[in-house]
């Protein structure tokens, strides 16, 4: 008897791959990729157009990054949310969605979520496009984590509300019109208050760190609130309690006033006590001292011996008569760009200004005597070439006015008289001469 072997089974073909989702889809395709990147475009280049403002110092590194997160980029995710929110309207199948399975909440975050996460990816990459830049001439401190994830917060509450704010709006003009708007609102309206992103931008200081998380659950909150109002049908209870934080939040915000924390690093200097008068800068930016201080070393080297002279010169300021005098500003973009001066010469003539000290009074000022001794020690400790005082003296020759050339020649002898003196002379006269440096009677000023 024979036996048959058993069919060999047919192969069962593999199943198909499971199709990509939804929300996959629109990571992959949606508006969202574009927002983002149009956010990140614009961050960039407004703040590489005045790189050398902010470079070289955290505390102004996130300050411009801040601004401008608040000011453009907020309104680049609010447009980008309501263009996004419109598109099923545009392409008439909001009608075919709405019989859909699926609920009016969760068709909601399916377009909501990949365009909050693009937009948090472009502000993410202009922030670390940004930090990067300006780490190399940092020196002290460290960038603000809250600050950063406050307007991350704040850019995806403006998605949402944006999105919303399509789906209701039947206007292809919506989406420009509200990023004019909240641009207007935060950067041109005189309207301020702390439930605002955009205070502390104008002067009031610092949020302190809580101020920020607390801010960012009130923008989140409102936009949660503002999604279940819209989308939900039954959830009464989470509507209610997105609303109590809200609420909770914004309260919490108005109760504080305006944020006054200060960079502790602001408090303090640091020092090079190598030279004399010493040079100190604010503590924020201690890399900067080795170009303030040869900047002021051909300054100190013609003071060596002299007395009378104020202990240091430093950021912090200081008083008349003091053993501190102020140094000539260091604003970012100004006199200093990635760590260094634009114009050594004229800044080391405002410090050697500030170390003669303005005149006590009138009558020193008016004195032609004592003024025209300043103005001499002044122009030796610091030489720096007076254009507009040579075309006064070319017109003056020109027009044959005796007592005004007699004035500039009078000029010329005292400088030339201080630069022939001996060094020990010298030293013995700016010595009596910085004796009277905050006195008024311009009779105690000694003679040149």
């Amino acid at each position: 008897m024979s036996t048959l072997s058993p069919a060999r089974p047919e192969p069962v073909a593999a199943p198909p791959a499971p199709r990509t989702g939804a929300l996959r889809a629109q990571m992959r395709h949606g508006l969202g990729r574009w927002a983002g990147a149009l956010l990140a475009a614009t961050l960039l280049v407004f703040l590489a157009s005045d790189a050398g403002a902010w470079q070289g110092l955290w505390s102004e590194t996130q300050f411009k990054l801040h601004g401008a997160t608040v000011l453009l980029a907020g309104p680049v995710a609010l447009g980008a949310g309501c263009w996004s929110g419109g598109f099923d309207r545009r392409r008439g199948t909001g009608e075919l969605l709405s019989s859909a399975a699926r609920s009016a909440l969760r068709r909601f975050l399916m377009t909501t979520l990949p365009l909050a996460a693009w937009t948090v990816a472009g502000y993410a990459v202009a922030t670390t496009a940004v930090l990067l830049a300006s780490w190399p001439y940092t020196s002290a401190g460290h960038p603000d984590v809250s600050v950063l994830l406050g307007d991350a917060a704040y850019l995806v509450a403006a998605a949402v509300l944006g999105q919303v704010a399509g789906r209701l709006i039947p206007w292809r003009l919506a989406a420009p019109v509200l990023g004019v708007l909240l641009y207007a609102l935060l950067g041109l309206s005189p309207w301020e208050s702390p439930l605002l992103p955009s205070w502390g931008l104008w002067g009031e200081g610092d949020r302190a760190p809580w101020q920020t998380f607390v801010m960012a659950l009130w923008l989140l909150a409102l936009a949660a609130t503002t999604v279940l109002a819209h989308t939900a049908r039954r959830r009464f209870l989470c509507l209610l309690t997105s609303a109590a934080l809200a609420l909770a939040a914004a309260a919490s915000l108005l109760g504080t006033g305006s944020p006054t924390r200060t960079d502790p690093l602001t408090t303090r200097v640091v020092c090079d006590t190598r030279i004399r008068p010493a040079v100190c800068v604010e503590a924020s930016h201690p890399g900067l001292l080795p170009e303030v201080t040869a900047a002021l070393r051909p300054l100190a080297g013609k003071l060596e011996g002299v007395g009378n002279l104020p202990a240091r010169w430093s950021e912090r300021g200081g008083r008349r008569g003091g053993e501190t005098v102020s140094l000539p500003q260091l604003m970012y973009g100004q006199e200093i760009v990635r760590n260094k001066l634009v114009d050594p010469g004229r800044w080391r003539h405002d410090a050697a200004y500030s170390l003669i000290g303005s005149d006590p009074c009138d009558a020193r000022v008016e004195d032609v005597r004592a003024a025209r001794v300043s103005e001499t020690v002044l122009d030796w400790l610091a030489p720096q070439r007076d254009s507009a005082r040579e075309q006064f003296e070319e017109q003056a020759r020109a027009e044959g006015n005796e007592k005004e050339l007699a004035s500039y020649a009078a000029d010329r002898a005292a400088r030339e008289r201080l630069r022939s003196m001996g060094t020990e002379e010298r030293r013995a006269w700016l010595t009596r001469y910085f004796a009277t440096r905050d006195r008024c009677d311009p009779k105690e000023v000694p003679d040149l």
